[in-house]
């Protein structure tokens, strides 16, 4: 696969490798998805409940490397990666930023 020009930060490079490094059951590969939507909860220690919802975004997650045929990833800041998102919407990729703040990974469009 021809690899987006995407750019990754050092702290995004550092929190893949980090969480890659938790991960035992098999050599994992970073996986860069378009998702619609999700969304996340914590109790609060006053007994609320704090969702969180996020629209559509790019999201990081991890598959078995040995499930990926090697033609479908490429290598970026030395960090194996697939992709997961339709073929109209990786052009978004190009000349973007993956960073990691604030213990979230976010892909920044580049600047027009």
């Amino acid at each position: 696969m021809k690899a987006p020009s995407l750019e990754v930060t050092l702290a995004a490079v550092a929190a893949i490798r980090r969480e890659m490094s938790s991960i035992a059951e098999c050599q994992p590969i970073a996986v860069l998805s378009w998702v619609v939507g999700s969304s996340w909860g914590e109790m609060l220690p006053n007994g609320e409940e704090n969702i969180t919802v996020l629209g559509p975004h790019w999201e990081v997650g991890y598959h078995s490397s040995a499930r990926i045929p090697p033609e479908e990833t490429c290598e970026l800041s030395g960090i194996r990666f697939t992709f997961a998102a339709p073929a109209k919407m990786m052009h978004w990729l190009s000349g973007a930023t993956l960073d990691y703040i604030g213990g979230r990974f976010e892909v920044q469009k580049r600047a027009i």
